[in-house]
């Protein structure tokens, strides 16, 4: 079972600028793809809080998750493909521990895909970027950001511990 975020009210957004729908992703300097259930928002400014935005996933998560996106820049407008200053690095948080933190990520780097475990019984998940040194054009955009969730988990689970206990080992 895939859930998209985008099909997701978020629980707290720290920066107003944030879109929500088809948007195009910039990657290796002049290349791009269009993500139809994307999340951008501006990174921030150097020294100031992270650009963020969080969703409550205690019922999807509840079993544990893998959480995939692709990550980039919203693309310019059209004359505007010149423009080498955006960079960030792109985190992934459950219930404000920090689970991945991306390399700084510009407009130079190739198409970066994240996907990271979510543990069971995570309530919240955040998305957040960092600008590090950048202080403008570090538009984000997370492509297609969705939660897996394996719903026969828990039985294989159960399963292998059920054959564990029954395996004997020789000493």
């Amino acid at each position: 079972k895939e859930v998209y975020l985008t099909s997701l009210s978020p629980t707290e957004n720290n920066k107003v600028q944030t879109g929500y729908g088809s948007y195009e992703l910039r990657y290796a300097d002049t290349s791009s793809q269009v993500f139809t259930r994307s999340i951008y928002n501006h990174a921030g400014s150097p020294g100031a809080a992270f650009a963020s935005v969080s969703y409550d996933v205690e019922t999807i998560a509840e079993i544990g998750a893998v959480f995939k996106s692709y990550i980039g820049f919203l693309k310019n407008n059209p004359g505007e493909d010149t423009n080498k200053y955006g960079r960030a690095s792109f985190m992934v948080y459950a219930d404000d521990v920090l689970l991945t933190r991306s390399e700084e990520i510009t407009v130079d780097s190739p198409l970066t895909a994240l996907e990271i475990y979510i543990p069971a019984g995570t309530k919240t998940l955040k998305l957040a970027q960092d600008p590090g040194t950048s202080q403008s054009c570090d538009w984000c955009l997370w492509g297609d950001p969705y939660l897996a969730v394996d719903s026969d988990y828990q039985n294989r689970l159960a399963s292998a511990a059920l054959s564990a206990e029954k395996t004997e080992l020789e000493v």
